[in-house]
This record gives structure tokens, sequence and C-alpha cells, in this order.
């Protein structure tokens, strides 16, 4: 228990050391709108982002894990439950190199992109990333392997693709049903973020009434599955959005500005700060989120928020995420690229 007067000279102490800062204290994701929103990731968090199949979860993920871990050289784990470490390090030389998807399968490289494909490749193997690739994860397991990662590695930020593919293996918290069962693994999920001083960052699955809803289709709260424990457990809640894939061309904005190659980030819960509808640049060929800059966004975009309406290798012959990354785990493809 602490006393009142201990605990408001840490918060003066804390609010001191973020104005030095510039108000910027947390983790960033890359994103600077985000970014400036949050403030950065906070160290005890739990982040629930979600987005149906075909949004680019996936994409967005490893686009702010390469943000993180290579531009920002902060330690950070990757725990992808459905797609192999080989198929996501073959779209990370994508995101870092800049050439697509479909030239590394094809392996029709000029001789200036095998020079850029072998320096930013070393980049990538000096990154403090960690892959894990452990199929059918246990929330048990996660946290034993978040224990050796924040002591060995120093971890700062943990990565899960996604909550609807992780296990429990403690026969005494068995769950009755789907939605106890995603109670349980949120619950432990913001307890190791906590316990650990890290960021929790977790991927989900939105309900599938998005598609039969009529306008925009923009996702709202209660799209996530078994969503009363995200909703409530959660630090902030984020969606992914891109109308371009449900062949909606124009932004439900007063300039009807084109949505083609762009994305949204809504933000529909923060504990910590406002709510907002973050554009983004897209870039399909290479499952790239990015910022949007002046010239793709000539206009400060105001959208409805929530509106109810509205291979030079072969996978095989990649480096493996140990090779690429120094990874120690993994002792023991995925269909949402929109590619």
């Amino acid at each position: 228990m602490q006393v009142l007067e201990e605990a408001l000279v840490i918060a003066q102490e804390r609010i001191e050391e973020i104005s030095n800062k510039a108000g910027f204290h947390g983790i960033p994701s890359g994103f600077d709108r985000l970014d400036k929103l949050t403030c950065g990731w906070t160290k005890g968090d739990l982040v629930s982002i979600g987005a149906r199949p075909g949004m680019g979860k996936t994409s967005f993920a490893l686009s702010m894990a390469k943000n993180i871990s290579v531009c920002s050289r902060i330690p950070l784990a990757y725990f992808s439950i459905e797609t192999d470490s080989a198929n996501l390090i073959q779209k990370l030389i994508s995101l870092e190199t800049g050439l697509s998807l479909n030239k590394l399968n094809s392996g029709r490289l000029e001789k200036y992109e095998w020079e850029l494909f072998n320096v930013k490749l070393a980049t990538l193997k000096n990154a403090p990333l960690y892959i894990d690739d452990t199929p059918g994860l246990s929330i048990e397991q996660f946290e034993s392997k978040v224990n050796d990662l924040v002591s060995n590695q120093k971890i700062r930020i943990v990565i899960i693709d996604y909550l609807q593919l992780m296990t429990i293996s403690d026969k005494n918290s068995i769950a009755a049903n789907r939605e106890q069962h995603i109670s349980i693994v949120i619950n432990k999920l913001k307890y190791v973020a906590r316990t650990y001083g890290i960021v929790v960052v977790v991927l989900s699955q939105l309900s599938r009434a998005i598609e039969t809803r009529g306008g925009s289709k923009r996702p709202i709260l209660s799209d996530f599955r078994e969503s009363g424990a995200i909703e409530n457990d959660s630090d902030l809640v984020g969606m992914i959005y891109r109308p371009e894939y449900y062949k909606i061309e124009e932004w439900d904005d007063e300039e009807r500005t084109p949505t083609q190659n762009q994305a949204e980030f809504i933000v529909a819960k923060n504990r910590k700060g406002g709510l907002d509808n973050i554009r983004l640049k897209f870039i399909g060929n290479r499952g790239k989120f990015d910022n949007l800059d002046e010239f793709d966004a000539p206009f400060d975009f105001q959208s409805k928020m929530n509106d109810d309406d509205e291979n030079p290798f072969n996978p095989t012959s990649l480096p493996s995420a140990d090779q690429a990354f120094g990874s120690f785990l993994n002792d023991s493809e995925d269909n949402d690229i929109p590619f």
C-alpha cells in the first residue's frame, strides 16, 4: 500500500521527467500522429489491435516492429502463432529494402538491388528483434518466455499475432466457453505487462458482422470477438480499416478525398488520452504501413468516428530467425496480408 504523499511525489517526478522529454516518454510506434496522441506505448500497458482478415493487421504489426527494433533500436519480441518465422523474415526484408515481395519471390533483382539487399540485410541482422513462431502458444509458455526475454535480452515490448490462437495449458484455468477463454488470456496478458514492466500489443480478429453492415463498414468496439474483456482490460484499443478493400473509393470526409493506398488506425479507447481516426499510407505490394506525408494528405482529415452506417530466395533458403535476428526462442502462410 502506498501513502498518498509518497504517490504524489512519484507522480510529480514522473511529470517533470516527461516535461524534460518534450512530453514524449513511451516507446514510439513510428507512426507520428499515433505517437503524438499516445506519447508512445507506456510500460505496463496492454494494447489491443483488431482487424478483419485482409485489412493487414500482421503488416501493421511488422511495420511497427521494424520501426521500433530496427529504427529505434528498442528490444522487441514478436510472437507469431499463425505464421512461421521464414515468412515473417521475407516480409521484413521487403519492408527494409523497399523491394516488393513479388520481386523477392521471383529473384529478378538488378545489380543495384542486390547491393541494397545485402546492405539492408546486415541492418536487420543487428536489430534487437526476437521472433518466436511456436504454434498453439499457451499463455503459460508466453509468460515463461517473456520472463527469459526481459531478464536476458532486456526487451521492452512484445507483439502477439494473434489473440484467438493462444491456448491455456493450466487445467485449473480451463474455460467453460470461448468468451471466458479470451477473458482469461486477456487478464493474464495485462498481468504480464504490469508485472514485467513491458508493453504488450496483441492482435485480434474482428467479427464477421462488419461484412454485412452497410455504409463505410468502419469497425466499432463491439466488433471485437468475445469483446467484453478486451474492451475492459486494454489500456488502448485500436482497429485497422482500409476502405479500398470494400471497393470504397472515397473517404467520408467533406472533401471526399480518395482512399487509394490509404488506411485508418482507429483509436476507439485510450485511457491516457483522446480518440482519433488516424490516416496512414498503405503500400500493398510490400505490406507496409507508413506515415502520410503532406503530399499524400493535403488536408487534416476528420472521419465519422465509428459510424455504424456507414524469391531472390525461396522461404526455405532465407536465413532462419536465429541467423537473421539472433533469437534464442523457438526451442521446442499468413492469410492476413492482402497481397
